[in-house]
């Protein structure tokens, strides 16, 4: 301690400096680095770091249905709001370059590809170009789809990276996988379609949606809004109404009262022919006044003694080791899952996966749609429920309509897994989860065409070589008052040794 207080007396009175002023130096450097790059993981929001380009192609997948728009003498533009030699050097944009290339290679008599700045308005040839219609939808990482007077603009509002729509992003913005000719491919149906059913998404009840499934609802096809039904009645263009994984429960009616409930307002709907899907969290709070409504149309959620839900496990299908996420089939007990199955085997894309999932009960018009194997079981409180045998993981129901609906039928897709279309589940590679969404929007809920059994490119985050052009840019000037800095200690400490 004494030598410790001696060198401090010593680096106080200007002796001996250069050690002590040395290390504090790197440890402020470390401190200031962590910081920063904090700052900017919070700023910028996303690092996209360029996939590992192995020869990456587009599918055949959406041959069939752009051959028949190109057979119609239907014609799309592709238009990126960057000069080509910027766009095709760009680090995200590269590779959206690169799949409309593809793309246009591959479908020359139906899609072509155009450049334009829109800071000149002017394309490469100096030709003008007239985009007042997009003004405050498009800058310059913008991709619009034009076909026939319909256009669809994709912008990333959301980072600095730009193109972020054409990747998967987990949780905290990372991007996990490139889905570039998935974008592609469902814009271009978009443009080719002239009305879009809309999607509206329920409020009111902490629901949560991945951002990747709402992406999943636009290529689709469907415009997306949200609807607060303590508020209003179900729209009456509704194509489609999704209440996803509630942490409340929602509003049944009250004797006497003029109010109209939640559950009045989506009775209703649903058997005016609308179509629902829902999705529960099976180890959230239990939510009954919903969860009868759903066993109104054959679908319960399978509780223990204590109410607890009875979660599905299956050694033979798992994925993990503990056999609670594991692969399901699609069952063929009923024609929609028939047709699904069907629809499916076409693109060879395996499977649906399913995670922490409780087990679904189906009565009357229910049918089960993803089942596990002969060997399920179930567990509730981590002891054992039930024994093997085959579990309903998701299902659906077929509602006739009523009053001046008859002859209408609703539609009601139920999973009680709050993982199962998060991004994870809907690009993992060798599974389904996706392209099952698709086919029950199609099948179940008439959307336009989806894109089927596209391809997705993992990304590769494990250098800081790709960082994207926005956060490189301030990343480099960042680094750059790093020796600015370690400059100014050094003056300091020169013009103090030599007054000394």
């Amino acid at each position: 301690m004494a030598k410790f207080k001696e060198k401090l007396r010593g680096f106080l009175r200007g002796e001996n400096a250069s050690s002590l002023a040395l290390t504090i130096v790197v440890i402020a450097v470390a401190v200031i680095l962590n910081v920063l790059i904090y700052l900017l993981d919070v700023n910028y929001g996303l690092y996209l770091y360029a996939p590992e380009n192995d020869g990456y192609t587009v599918s055949d997948s959406a041959s069939e249905a752009f051959s028949a728009a190109a057979a119609r003498g239907d014609k799309v533009t592709i238009l990126f709001c960057r000069p080509e030699d910027e766009v095709k050097t760009h680090t995200t944009g590269s590779y959206v370059y690169d799949t409309a290339k593809q793309l246009a290679a591959k479908y020359p008599d139906l899609i072509t590809l155009d450049y334009a700045n829109i800071i000149t308005g002017r394309r490469a040839d100096g030709s003008e170009i007239d985009l007042s219609e997009f003004r405050g939808q498009i800058d310059r990482n913008s991709v619009i789809f034009l076909s026939g007077g319909r256009s669809k603009a994709v912008t990333d509002f959301t980072t600095t990276a730009g193109y972020s729509d054409f990747y998967v992003l987990d949780s905290s913005g990372s991007a996990v996988a490139y889905k570039g000719e998935e974008t592609m491919t469902a814009m271009t149906l978009w443009v080719l379609t002239d009305d879009h059913p809309k999607a509206y998404l329920t409020t009111g009840h902490g629901q949560q949606l991945d951002r990747e499934f709402f992406s999943m609802l636009t290529n689709a096809g469907y415009e997306t809004e949200t609807l607060d039904l303590r508020k209003s009645e179900v729209p009456a263009d509704a194509g489609l109404v999704l209440i996803c994984t509630p942490i409340s429960d929602f509003e049944a009616a009250v004797e006497g009262s003029s109010i109209r409930s939640e559950i009045a307002r989506l009775t209703d709907y649903l058997e005016r022919g609308g179509n629902l899907y829902v999705s529960l969290d099976p180890y959230g709070k239990r939510l009954p006044t919903l969860e009868a409504f759903l066993a109104r149309y054959g679908i319960e959620v399978s509780r223990g003694e204590d109410r607890s839900a009875n979660i599905l496990r299956d050694s033979r299908n798992a994925v993990t080791t503990d056999g609670y996420t594991f692969v399901t089939d699609v069952s063929g007990d009923s024609e929609t899952g028939r047709q699904i199955r069907e629809l499916l085997g076409k693109y060879d894309t395996g499977s649906p996966v399913i995670g922490s999932a409780a087990s679904l009960l189906c009565t009357e018009d229910a049918s089960p749609l993803l089942v596990t194997s002969p060997s399920g079981e179930t567990y509730a409180s981590g002891e054992r429920t039930g024994s093997a045998g085959v579990y309903t993981a998701a299902a659906i129901s077929s509602v006739a309509g009523t009053g001046e609906s008859l002859g209408k039928t609703g539609h009601l897709f139920a999973v009680c897994s709050a993982s199962f279309s998060n991004a994870d589940a809907l690009t993992a590679a060798g599974y389904a989860n996706k392209d099952l969404l698709y086919a029950v929007f199609d099948r179940l809920y008439g959307s336009m065409t989806p894109p089927y059994g596209t391809a997705v490119l993992s990304v590769d985050s494990s250098t800081l070589e790709n960082l994207t052009m926005g956060a490189a840019r301030t990343y480099t000037a960042i680094l750059m008052l790093i020796p600015l800095a370690l400059a100014i200690v050094g003056a300091v400490l020169t013009l103090r040794r030599k007054n000394r």
